[in-house]
């Protein structure tokens, strides 16, 4: 019996590595614009039948084989349900650490992207009342929370003032997610581009950075931290 749940273990393991991994380029695409077309999840003996897709039709279209073979597969709801939350963590860090880690990426026009192709997933896990119990939408959303409030952060703070953000505790009520120092590398790396040319008010610029200087970095990393097993 120990050893039929080592097996099980390691099989969903497995999966959920291999998920990972085909979802990494989609999501990469579909949430930092990174390509203006790749091809759909579904495949085809040739390469003049696949059809072009947008980034983030392709990232549901993956999300819908993972469930399409949980569902062939029997696997029970809470089995499935943990799966998809590991999937959608991973989505989640990929995107997340990606704009903290490059500063052409804080942007208020990646947040706007970043926010919409949230609200796409949104509408889609909305209509799998089937799966996971009917728990797929709330486990998106608290999986893709962070990513949520680090997006909002780009396209809140170039409209804000520091009235509106008096100190880093009403920073902290309004970015529950997010600590002092991974604000401070959004405000600090933000960058203006053609289509969002509003940029962060000096003053709450010099409040956040007065507020990251007391913060122990140990306590407050910047990236969000990658399962052991899918490193």
């Amino acid at each position: 019996e120990g050893k039929l749940q080592h097996i099980v273990v390691s099989a969903v393991e497995f999966f959920v590595v291999a998920a990972c991994k085909k979802l990494s380029r989609v999501c990469l695409e579909a949430f930092l614009m990174e390509s203006k077309a790749v091809f759909s999840a579904a495949k085809s003996r040739t390469q003049s039948h696949k059809k072009a897709v947008d980034p983030t039709s392709d990232l549901m279209d993956h999300l819908d084989e993972i469930i399409n073979i949980m569902k062939e597969s029997n696997l029970h709801d809470f089995v499935a349900a943990l799966i998809m939350k590991y999937v959608l963590d991973f989505v989640n860090v990929k995107i997340f650490n990606e704009i903290m880690s490059r500063k052409e990426l804080c942007s208020g026009e990646i947040g706007f992207n970043v926010k919409l192709v949230i609200s796409y997933l949104n509408c889609w896990a909305s209509e799998k009342t089937k799966v996971c119990s009917g728990e797929l939408m709330n486990v998106l959303q608290t999986a893709l929370k962070p990513l949520t409030q680090e997006a909002d952060a780009l396209v809140i703070l170039p409209n804000g003032s520091k009235e509106e953000y008096a100190s880093a505790k009403e920073l902290d009520e309004t970015f529950s997610m997010l600590n002092i120092l991974q604000i401070h590398r959004l405000a600090t790396q933000f960058t203006v581009t053609r289509k969002q040319k509003e940029k962060i008010p000096k003053a709450l610029l010099k409040m956040i950075d007065t507020a990251a200087k007391g913060a122990n970095s140990d306590l407050f990393p910047v990236l969000l931290p990658i399962p052991k097993f899918l490193q």
